[in-house]
């Protein structure tokens, strides 16, 4: 492997081995940092293929950006050094679009997987308190009440939810048979307690025709614990999962994307990130649908999004997320808020029986996020 020439940015590096890759000629790329800026050093992997490198090189300075499918660059190209060097040690053989050796984060921790873990045990916390629910206050409290962690980290706790939670246990209600023996008048008030004017979202003013509806709240309902201060519900919903395929799939997806972002931008820019996409998409669902949503998969479209916009901006980069995996998770994605604006709909014109609850804004408003922090400088990969 002898060194064919150095670069002062990454760009020129990846532009010059994409061409000759084009030309069939292997190639790879490393870094050196240095007090100014990181150098970066082209390889051909043949000893036989330096002197065809050599000429490709003076063609390829002609117009640097013609591998990357770029306009010239304007004025005076950056000449390279070229050093011819003897044989190094040996060198991988990676696909051509990606690093030679990916990325290294500076610390041992992973910020990537202390979430996962995080999640999976606040997942195995609700069980346990779902079944202290169950045990202590019955099924009918069970499918009324917040579990507590819900109601901690949850984006709201909403006025209704506590009056509806006071009354079952005022009233000793544990099933629906308890809730049935009743007087009518206590049905009643419960009753009343269920159709209090709440922040049920956009949808809910859509499909139940209920225009007026934000007029009758009461004061401070909107963003309400939030507004209190509880500024961490802005985020946390994200960290709360709804069942075991859901937290399965989400923390799949997170260990495959968050860590190759975490290893490229460090983990100061990747919680940013993830916080800046996850806040986005929370509150643009809680103003669709309510506070009751859940998961990362906001997340993790965002991430989606991210990636997509710097391998066609920054392909040096070397993010390895195939096209395929792209297209699917937005064809499915656009599915569900297909299905989620036909459900809206068949409500609209009361048709209850169809109707579902899907909690897809987040996804949508997380890939347009991510995407568009993906075209911001600062998240650009770190030198190793």
């Amino acid at each position: 492997m002898r060194l064919v020439c150095e670069f002062q940015t990454e760009k020129e590096a990846f532009s010059f081995q994409t061409y000759l890759q084009n030309h069939g000629v292997k190639s790879v790329y490393d870094s050196t940092p240095t007090d100014v800026q990181a150098i970066y050093r082209l390889w051909v992997i043949e000893e036989d293929d330096f002197d065809k490198a050599a000429n490709y090189y003076t063609e390829w300075k002609q117009n640097p950006n013609e591998a990357l499918g770029q306009e010239p660059i304007k004025g005076p190209a950056q000449k390279p050094t070229q050093k011819p060097i003897g044989t190094a040690g040996n060198a991988h053989h990676p696909n051509w679009r990606v690093r030679v050796d990916a990325p290294r984060l500076r610390s041992p921790f992973s910020i990537n997987s202390f979430i996962i873990v995080l999640c999976g045990f606040l997942f195995i916390w609700m069980i346990f308190q779902e079944e202290s629910l169950l045990k202590e206050r019955g099924q009918f409290a069970l499918q009324e009440e917040l579990i507590p962690l819900a109601q901690t980290l949850f984006f709201d706790y909403p006025v209704y939810k506590v009056n509806i939670e006071n009354f079952i246990n005022q009233n000793d209600v544990k099933t629906a048979d308890d809730f049935k023996r009743l007087p009518q008048n206590t049905q009643e008030e419960y009753e009343k307690l269920l159709k209090a004017p709440t922040w049920l979202g956009l949808s809910n003013m859509i499909a139940t025709r209920d225009w007026n509806l934000y007029d009758k709240l009461p004061d401070g309902t909107l963003f309400g614990k939030i507004r209190e201060g509880e500024v961490w519900r802005l985020i946390t919903p994200v960290l709360l999962h709804g069942n075991l395929l859901h937290i399965l799939f989400n923390m799949l997806w997170l260990f495959i994307l968050g860590r190759q972002i975490e290893e490229r931008i460090g983990i100061v820019r990747y919680i940013f990130l993830s916080l800046l996409i996850g806040i986005a998409g929370n509150v643009a669902q809680y103003l669709m649908s309510g506070p009751d949503f859940l998961g990362y998969s906001g997340i993790i479209t965002g991430m989606v999004g991210f990636i997509w916009i710097r391998q066609k901006i920054a392909p040096w980069e070397g993010y390895p997320l195939q096209k395929p995996v792209i297209i699917f998770i937005t064809v499915f994605v656009l599915a569900m808020l297909a299905l989620e604006v036909v459900m809206i709909g068949l409500k609209f014109f009361h048709i209850d029986s169809m109707f579902t609850t899907l909690a897809n804004t987040a996804h949508v408003i997380g890939g347009l996020f991510g995407a568009l922090l993906g075209r911001l400088s600062i998240f650009q990969r770190v030198h190793p």
